[in-house]
């Protein structure tokens, strides 16, 4: 059997099984999370949090794989997240260009003028963010990657 072909069988298998895949990473999260709160690496509320919020967030993806609303939530799933997964790092570099770097235009503009700014760069950046997601989404067809 070719490399490719044992590749390809893998995320097959890995599909059918995500669940129980998932399950497994949790308790390896949980026994490493705990163990990391006894010898002192951790916070309590970390340790917590993370045990608590890891299967919410299985249940969720589980569900919403099952539910007849799914196409409609990839959806609002890709333009959201994706625009405010790319909506920051297109804030940070126009913010930086116009007023953070020591050569900028507005480097030495009064806080509250930088403030403002600032708000007024960080709505079109999600905006345009949102807009990019949606057209790759539409692309794609709103698939999910799993």
């Amino acid at each position: 059997m070719k490399l490719k072909e044992k590749i390809k069988n893998f995320w097959n298998e890995f599909k059918k099984h995500w669940l129980w895949v998932n399950i497994g990473a949790y308790m390896m999260i949980t026994m490493i999370n705990w163990t990391g709160f006894f010898l002192g690496s951790i916070k309590f509320e970390i340790a917590l949090l993370i045990t608590l919020i890891y299967p919410l967030i299985i249940l969720t993806i589980f569900y919403i794989r099952k539910s007849k609303f799914e196409t409609t939530i990839y959806k609002i799933v890709w333009i959201v997240c994706g625009g405010i997964a790319l909506g920051f790092p297109i804030w940070g570099i126009i913010f930086f260009v116009l007023i953070g770097a020591p050569w900028a235009p507005l480097y030495e503009a009064h806080n509250i003028l930088r403030g403002s700014i600032s708000i007024l760069i960080l709505v079109p950046a999600y905006g345009v963010a949102a807009h990019l997601m949606y057209k790759l989404g539409k692309k794609r067809d709103y698939r999910p990657f799993l």
